[in-house]
């Protein structure tokens, strides 16, 4: 999450806009993971769409939106 914020805290515009592009990128990046993450558990298990969606949207929510609202908060 470090490596997101100061790639966006560099570049131009209001603190709100720098948020805004933070907690969508940290997002979309949990949601790949999660994705990632699917790719190799679907060889063993959860072999369907909903397992696929669930892997990426609990990674993307709590990890990538709610993560990065808590690290905002504390730096």
């Amino acid at each position: 999450m470090e490596i997101i914020w100061n790639r966006i805290n560099r570049r131009d515009g209001t603190e709100r806009k720098k948020i805004r592009r933070f907690l969508f990128f940290n997002t979309l990046c949990w949601t790949m993971i999660g994705l990632a993450a699917w790719g190799i558990v679907r060889f063993f298990a959860f072999n369907t769409a909903a397992g696929a969606l669930s892997f990426a949207g609990y990674a993307g929510y709590f990890a990538g939106w709610l993560g990065g609202i808590v690290f905002l908060w504390r730096r």
